[in-house]
């Protein structure tokens, strides 16, 4: 790591090394409104799934978080100038919870996994400010997004939204910097907590110095970075709202034409609970590739193992890379027949 750096040296080149032989068409599209729009559109939808696992998004509770976001996002684009404010902060946070302005947390504030502690509520208009000085410091726009995702989610200023209000706070600087969102998706939830509450009780151990869990947070955005900027450096200029998540190709003639079946039979599934979320994780993962026209349903076969039937237009490779994870994460077998 450079001396002022967050991230290590070789990872910001190679970030830095592929946005400049990026698609120059889409990097220029980037500066477009609509196409800008698009890709926070999905940043956004992948920060509320994170907070909402399993939640349907036609639930109340999805579009109100998806609202909120939105109405930050025309504010941000309003107001931001390069450099965040304290007032900026607060009003963003006030948009995502659907309030005209937030106000800071008056009461303690513990983080569900590890007993991670937050700053006492007397000490967070310094916080925010020492934060606030040291990022608009930052030169390299890349560690001025991951610092204040980092940052805002430690401080945890506001009795709500912290974490939608860190990850679109990071998205946007990126992306009006000309840069491709961030995508944290939903089975990466466990992986992303964990990373990031290690690196914020360390960061009060080393009395703010950037230490291992630290890097390996920055680490962990950084080689999400890299995904989105390969994924857009993928796609093949076929129109502005062509939206990108993964790797998406330009479809050849007879692919994607017809609809495919498979059923996938899943031995080693202890309950119906995680069956639901392997059925989840499945949905959002194939999704990025074709947001279109894929359904899965589930049912409990005779014995112990379950089935998962998916209708559309995937190839079973897209299939199997999805289970292939999941398999790892949750300890399970699995074999798909095609019907």
């Amino acid at each position: 790591m450079g001396k002022n750096s967050i991230l290590e040296e070789n990872l910001l080149e190679g970030i830095e090394s592929n946005l400049n032989r990026i698609n120059p068409v889409f990097l220029s599209l980037i500066s477009s409104n609509k196409f800008r729009k698009s890709l926070i559109d999905i940043a956004d939808k992948h920060s509320v799934e994170l907070e909402l696992p399993g939640q349907s998004n036609k639930s109340t509770v999805y579009k109100e978080y998806l609202g909120g976001l939105d109405e930050a996002h025309n504010y941000f684009k309003k107001n931001y100038s390069g450099l965040l404010t304290e007032d900026l902060i607060k009003y963003l946070s006030g948009k995502i919870l659907n309030q005209y302005f937030s106000q800071y947390r008056d009461c303690a504030a513990r983080a569900n996994v590890m007993g991670l502690s937050y700053p006492n509520p007397l000490k967070i208009p310094e916080e925010i400010l020492k934060f606030i000085h040291k990022n608009n410091s930052i030169s390299n726009n890349i560690e001025k997004a991951f610092n204040a995702h980092f940052n805002l989610a430690r401080i945890h200023p506001f009795n709500d939204g912290n974490g939608r209000l860190a990850r679109f706070v990071q998205n946007s600087i990126l992306v009006y910097s000309g840069i491709p969102p961030v995508n944290i998706f939903n089975f990466e939830r466990r992986n992303y907590l964990d990373l990031i509450c290690s690196a914020e009780k360390e960061y009060y151990s080393l009395e703010g110095k950037v230490g291992e869990e630290q890097k390996k947070f920055y680490s962990f955005l950084g080689e999400k970075l890299l995904q989105s900027i390969e994924d857009l450096d993928k796609v093949k200029v076929i129109g502005v709202h062509n939206r990108f998540n993964s790797p998406i190709k330009e479809p050849t003639q007879n692919e994607g034409e017809t609809n495919q079946e498979y059923k996938i039979i899943l031995e080693g599934i202890r309950d119906r609970g995680i069956l639901r979320t392997i059925t989840s994780s499945l949905r959002s993962e194939t999704k990025r590739v074709n947001p279109e026209g894929s359904t899965f349903s589930e049912k409990k076969n005779r014995g112990k193992d379950y089935e998962i039937t998916y209708q559309g237009r995937l190839e079973s490779s897209v299939i199997e890379t999805a289970l292939g994870k999941l398999a790892n994460k949750y300890n399970f077998r699995y074999e798909i027949k095609h019907n």
